[in-house]
């Protein structure tokens, strides 16, 4: 910034440092809450204790000869948090600003080549467990029975509820405090999504969020947790699904929260463009040609009831799209460990659940499974030489139980038609919007399912 010396320094409490404007003019730091007002900018905790630092240092008490009108504008919050990441070591935060509409994100100001790194950030400012077990207060409350995200989920807590002039402080205060998954949904938005798999995962994860809650409640009891409710919990829990990423080095699996990359949503069109470089930093690479536009990472090949429980957002058309087929066996079914032997020969299941999509509505293992199923002794001998039928009584049999199953699936939804109007009529992007999406999805990806079974059926019946 022009007539700005902004220095990295070593020292502890002083990221930045601000140059004396010319002027002898001593500016008090009782008067930093008039500047505030005059200029709208709220000045962030941490750049008043600097400030505060900086002045005592200099031997000038509590006069501030160092506040520039670029230091204030440098400490509302986007400002400040970018400021010290860039002092920190991230690069190509020069090259993005920050967006609103239609949701939040990031965009470039520049152009960007594909192949090129747009943001780089050092792997110590990323939250990940290690940062749990570094940290001096949270490390004391971990213990092996915690699932795999609390340590992270008590972390941004402490931070949130004893906010401390530190990075982590600036970066829980630039999330956002409410979030659009489905876990946060009222009961009249999750009734429209009805019949589908979000509908009865949602519930279940709830319950478990609950239990799971109630669990750390009683084990860190007299701690910090005391003060932490319910709605905080999720949305700790609610901050990792969407703003973390998961790598796989060689060393293992590595889940990290990296700062201002979760600011960029996703997109199911632009191929996998981030990386990790283990213990040093995280990157960025352009996955397509970027001219002045938003720029997205692909979160990978997930459906949209997946999208909407864990990130809180959906695509039109998702090619993704799947329902989940559960198929189950009892085990006092006629000749129970003869199918069980034809189930592990082909890699199946007492239990197995089969995704349905639109590309293949019908998989091939869906009627194996029912054909073993529903095979008499003559006919598992036929399974074992090949598995591509039974007999024509187990074939339709197996169709005509199948096409039953499918239309009960279908009466647990709302109707299409309903469906596709409220679509019309709810708000884009809104949670609403999100739950008519994962139902419509499903909804025609089983009856594409049903209209295959049936032709099926008719060929068998020729």
């Amino acid at each position: 910034m022009e007539g700005s010396d902004l220095v990295p320094s070593k020292i502890k409490w002083q990221y930045f440092r601000i140059v004396k404007e010319s002027s002898d003019e001593l500016i008090k730091f009782d008067d930093i809450v008039h500047l505030e007002h005059e200029s709208g900018i709220k000045t962030s905790p941490l750049i008043i204790r600097q400030i505060q630092d900086n002045a005592i240092i200099s031997g000038s008490d509590n006069n501030v000869t160092q506040l520039t009108r670029v230091a204030l504008e440098l400490c509302d919050l986007p400002g400040c948090f970018l400021f010290i990441l860039k002092t920190l070591g991230a690069e190509g935060l020069d090259g993005l600003e920050i967006i609103n509409e239609p949701l939040r994100g990031l965009k470039t100001t520049k152009t960007i080549a594909k192949g090129d790194p747009i943001l780089t950030i050092p792997f110590e400012l990323c939250w990940t467990l290690d940062t749990c077990i570094e940290h001096p207060i949270v490390s004391q409350l971990l213990h092996k029975d915690m699932h795999m995200d609390d340590p992270l989920a008590l972390l941004l807590l402490y931070c949130k509820f004893f906010p401390q002039s530190d990075f982590r402080t600036e970066h829980v205060q630039s999330m956002p405090q409410e979030y659009q998954n489905s876990i946060f949904w009222t009961e009249q938005e999750l009734i429209y999504c009805k019949g589908s798999s979000l509908f009865h995962e949602t519930q279940q994860l709830k319950e478990q969020i609950e239990s799971d809650f109630r669990q750390l409640k009683h084990s860190l009891q007299g701690s910090f947790f005391d003060q932490v409710h319910l709605e905080d919990y999720k949305w700790a829990l609610a901050t990792i699904w969407s703003r973390a990423v998961d790598f796989f080095p060689e060393q293992g699996h590595v889940r990290c929260i990296v700062p201002f990359m979760d600011l960029i949503n996703g997109s199911n069109t632009v191929p996998t463009c981030h990386m990790l470089n283990p213990g040093k930093y995280v990157q960025v690479i352009a996955g397509k040609d970027y001219d002045n536009e938003e720029i997205f990472l692909n979160y990978g090949p997930l459906s949209n009831a997946r999208l909407a429980r864990l990130y809180g957002f959906v695509f039109e058309d998702n090619p993704y799209d799947e329902y989940p087929l559960v198929l189950y066996t009892m085990e006092n079914s006629p000749l129970f460990e003869q199918k069980m032997l034809l189930f592990e020969k082909y890699g199946l299941g007492q239990h197995s659940l089969f995704p349905l999509t639109a590309e293949d509505p019908l998989p091939e293992p869906v009627l194996l499974y029912l054909r073993i199923q529903r095979a008499q002794a003559d006919e598992l001998e036929q399974l074992h030489i090949s598995p591509q039928k039974a007999s024509t009584r187990n074939e339709y049999e197996i169709l005509e139980s199948l096409s039953a199953g499918l239309d009960q699936i279908m009466t647990e939804f709302n109707a299409e038609t309903v469906l596709e109007a409220k679509l019309k009529q709810v708000e884009k992007h809104s949670r609403a919007y999100q739950a008519l999406l994962v139902a419509l999805g499903q909804l025609r990806i089983v009856k594409h399912a049903k209209r295959h079974c049936q032709e099926r059926l008719t060929r068998v019946l020729s």
